[in-house]
């Protein structure tokens, strides 16, 4: 209608951030470091460096990337490594998991 004011669409950083607030509800369940997981993914993926600085928590990531990599495109995961400093995270995640002093 005329002189009405046109619904706002909502950008990425509105739906991440209502999607984030559900999910930080979820803390104390499984499904969470899932969620999680997969928000990292998708951000990692196509997010712009202000999401990824704005929704990344480096140490959850650097914890999770052993299982983030293998959803991603061998390509990203190689880029996502080197920009991030995650191949040694994800080595030290393994070596720790094995027991292995390092």
């Amino acid at each position: 209608m005329p002189g009405e004011a046109s619904p706002r669409v909502a950008g990425p950083s509105v739906i991440i951030g209502a999607w984030l607030s559900r999910t930080w509800c979820l803390a104390g369940s499984r499904s969470a470091g899932g969620g999680r997981r997969s928000l990292y993914g998708m951000l990692l993926a196509q997010g712009h460096r202000n999401d990824i600085a704005r929704f990344v928590n480096g140490d959850l990531l650097r914890q999770d990337w052993p299982l983030i990599r293998k959803s991603l495109e061998p390509r990203l995961s190689r880029r996502c490594e080197r920009r991030f400093g995650l191949s040694t995270a994800a080595a030290d995640c393994a070596r720790s998991a094995a027991g292995s002093p390092g």
